[in-house]
């Protein structure tokens, strides 16, 4: 029975007294007129699908598969987004510092000074959902690390700021950071490569 790559073959057991007799016909049909072949059986050679299958196979046929050199791409980028994310949290860790995530919301309050940031601000630099931040800002917040007050004009808005106790361990974290950064990638990258490999980053992103 046929599946796409994957997929395990599917079993139909709702169907057990259905005639698939009257259903593949038409099943048949809408596949040749899909790919514009004559014998769409002759196609598969000789595969016998049931129904099920059948739909399985319109379906795949109709997506436009990605080339093998965009599927490596894909797996490298993950492996090595995992390897140097997994190396920096370790480091981190070791050293009896806060997770990654809470450097990149430090990072992004001290940027922008005593005026903070509002927490759809931070939200939107950070990628994160507005549960996440909300969980994330707790416990930044518990550990005297940020500070919120009301927003001036807006009673129900707040802002967000760094503390100095937040500047002083995201400093710390730097140090960490910065040596895992260069351990993972600048001891395997030359600046020019490093150039390279970031404009071309650049093409996946949002414009």
């Amino acid at each position: 029975m046929f599946s796409p790559p994957g997929v395990q073959p599917v079993r139909d057991p709702v169907w057990p007294n259905m005639k698939r007799a009257a259903i593949l016909p038409q099943l048949d049909r809408a596949l040749a007129s899909s790919l514009k072949a004559p014998h769409p059986h002759e196609i598969l050679s000789g595969v016998r699908l049931d129904a099920i299958a059948w739909i399985w196979f319109l379906m795949y046929m109709a997506i436009k598969q990605p080339s093998k050199a965009i599927e490596t791409v894909w797996e490298r980028l993950f492996r090595a987004h995992h390897f140097a994310f997994s190396r920096i949290e370790a480091d981190l860790k070791k050293a009896g510092l806060p997770p990654l995530g809470w450097y990149d919301a430090l990072l992004e309050l001290e940027r922008a000074g005593d005026c903070g940031l509002r927490p759809y601000e931070l939200e939107q630099r950070l990628l994160l959902p507005q549960y996440g931040l909300s969980r994330l800002l707790q416990r930044l917040e518990h550990a005297d690390y940020v500070k919120r007050w009301r927003c001036e004009g807006d009673g129900r808005g707040q802002v967000v700021s760094i503390t100095q106790t937040g500047c002083d361990v995201r400093a710390r974290m730097q140090l960490v950071y910065a040596a895992a950064l260069q351990d993972v990638l600048g001891k395997k990258l030359n600046n020019q490569q490093a150039d390279e490999l970031a404009d071309l980053l650049a093409r996946l992103l949002p414009q």
